[in-house]
């Protein structure tokens, strides 16, 4: 049904947005493509990748419209302003890197591959993002450590970006390859045979035959199967060890009406570095990308995975949840693809049935609540729907796009005497949505309302430390609530709450009881040396090697995986970092990794 009600609307959208230049003439293969292959175009004004194709769902059909407002599938959210910045920001960003040393840079950022602190990886990737090629001596050997980094974890904008400054010939392959697979991971197919024709002409050589497999997959959207299947002929004399996925989608694109139930698409290890390449033949194929993809590098493959109306649903709102949690898309666009998803009326009807035939699989789950809301016809229980919702969306880590997705309907809900009683986790929605002005005229109306004073006191809290970068709120909470730590938590948690009191000079009065029966801890403790060196950092002033430091000791670790003295190690060294401008968002997250708050 999708098809019929974009064709016209898709023949005129790809005629404006992709004419391509005439010595590289790019056939669709296939010319009514479905609401999930859309493609990314690139804003080249603001440097940034976006997706220009809003989607908007109602109950009769699917249509496309162009928006440039936030909801836009925006790439690159996060740059740097300098207008935004102080003069002693500024400065700082800029000395940073003033004295780095690439032997040090490098055994930093080989330790550094999954932060799971959202803080950290995100001052990780500003960090690296700001490098500046011209005010530190044109270290072509740093720049290419800095831009892999990016690119191994996942930021191919970025990386791309840093690229293109100062080029020069050292790592010319790792550097070509980049832009190659940038360009096929955004869906500018364009581009790439043009680059690709470049290249060829200087006689350029890249691994895994990933320049004739493109010379390949060019002609083919040309329309120039003859040619396509004799250099594919020269490939497989060429090629040492056959490339049979490369095969198998070679020949579902030249040979697509055939259904060859025979070819495999179990995508394997071995064939990892061609994942951009492979990923944009499956979709001119019309092929599903498989979880395989996500795994591999799910921020970079997101997008091609979201757009694809033959993956998995389950698969594609798993890509959507990471992308939106990570800015990559927006939430217009998360309820676009929520929506989707073909529940039956009878499914919604019986919804405990549903529910629980869809307990193990959460995403869908997600997008079952997500419509069992919306199509509630009273205030009273399209709320109580909504509560459910968040409900199971905290009980897997996924608040942040439950209570995005129902922020319109939230934003119309007025406090009274009915649910005067949900005020609390009201609140909470809006303060997660930035709306603190609502947010605290729920909690005006549920303090009026409610004699649980713990409850009263946690959602003021969170609401202060969302509005304040101001520490002293958080000191005042831990030394306000000192008897419930001890009494209403656990050993570990106990201890974590006495190492940040430590910290912020609050543990004088702080009781606390041994256990004799356990005097050591599981959780591994980092060599004495790695403390030697953060004091050494924070005594030479060096805020580079420190965070670097700091960041490479967690790596792959929550917060509540650390040992209590290694976290205070850190508190110390986040301290001296950039005038302590983390510490407070780090503290926080800590509390909430222990749901302490």
């Amino acid at each position: 049904m999708i098809k019929k009600y974009l064709f016209i609307v898709l023949v005129s959208l790809f005629t404006s947005k992709f004419a391509y230049s005439a010595d590289v003439e790019i056939i669709e293969l296939h010319s009514t493509k479905s609401l999930d292959q859309l493609v990314l175009d690139v804003d080249q004004d603001n440097n940034k990748d976006q997706i220009d194709e809003q989607i908007n769902t109602d109950s009769q059909n699917v249509e496309i419209q162009e928006n440039e407002s936030s909801s836009e599938l925006a790439l690159d959210n996060n740059e740097i302003n300098e207008g935004d910045l102080d003069s002693q920001e500024i400065v700082s960003i800029l000395n940073i890197w003033q004295n780095v040393d690439s032997i040090s840079l490098e055994n930093n950022l080989k330790n550094i591959n999954l932060i799971k602190s959202e803080v950290l990886r995100n001052e990780f990737i500003k960090l690296l993002s700001d490098f500046n090629l011209e005010e530190n001596n044109n270290n072509a050997q740093i720049k290419y450590l800095i831009v892999k980094k990016l690119y191994d974890i996942g930021e191919i904008k970025k990386a791309f970006n840093l690229s293109k400054l100062n080029k020069n010939d050292d790592n010319k392959i790792f550097y070509t390859t980049l832009e190659l697979n940038y360009l096929l991971s955004t869906y500018q197919l364009d581009e790439v045979c043009e680059l690709k024709n470049d290249l060829s002409k200087g006689k350029n050589k890249l691994p895994n035959f990933l320049l004739e497999k493109i010379d390949i997959f060019c002609l083919i959207m040309q329309d120039k199967i003859n040619e396509a299947e004799l250099l594919n002929s020269l490939l497989l004399e060429t090629e040492t060890d056959i490339d049979n996925y490369f095969q198998n989608l070679f020949m579902a694109l030249v040979d697509k009406e055939k259904n060859d139930e025979s070819r495999s698409f179990d995508f394997s290890s071995s064939n990892k570095e061609l994942i951009f390449l492979y990923s944009a033949m499956l979709r001119i194929a019309e092929l599903p990308l498989t979880e395989k993809f996500l795994e591999i590098d799910s921020d970079n493959l997101s997008i091609p995975v979201i757009l694809s109306s033959s993956t998995d649903m389950s698969i594609r709102l798993k890509a959507a949840n990471k992308s939106f949690i990570k800015n990559i898309i927006g939430v217009d666009s998360l309820s676009a693809l929520y929506q989707s998803v073909d529940f039956s009326g009878s499914q919604l009807d019986n919804s405990k049935e549903t529910i629980n035939s869809l307990k193990n699989d959460k995403e869908l789950l997600m997008a079952f609540f997500y419509q069992l809301s919306n199509v509630q016809i009273f205030p009273s229980e399209r709320l109580d729907v909504i509560l459910k919702f968040w409900d199971y969306a905290i009980e897997n880590n996924l608040q942040q796009i439950a209570y995005s997705l129902t922020y319109n309907i939230i934003s119309a809900i007025e406090p009274s005497t009915e649910n005067a009683k949900y005020g609390s986790e009201i609140a909470i929605s809006h303060i997660y949505n930035s709306d603190y002005d609502s947010a605290l005229k729920w909690i005006k109306f549920f303090e009026g309302t409610s004699s649980d004073l713990k409850k009263i006191q946690k959602v003021k809290l969170l609401l202060d430390l969302n509005k304040s970068d101001d520490i002293n709120i958080l000191s005042k909470y831990l030394g306000d609530n000192e008897n419930d730590f001890t009494k209403d938590y656990s050993n570990e948690i106990e201890e974590i709450i006495f190492v940040i009191k430590k910290f912020l000079n609050l543990e004088d009065n702080f009781e606390y009881d041994l256990d004799y029966n356990n005097f050591y801890d599981n959780r591994l403790m980092p060599t004495i040396f790695l403390n030697s060196e953060i004091n050494k950092y924070i005594e030479i002033n060096d805020s580079l090697n420190l965070i670097l430091i700091l960041i490479a000791s967690i790596d792959n670790k929550e917060w509540y995986e650390l040992h209590p003295m290694h976290l205070e190690m850190l508190l110390n060294g986040l301290n001296n970092y950039k005038n302590s401008i983390l510490l407070k968002s780090i503290i926080v997250e800590i509390l909430r990794n222990y749901k302490i708050i």
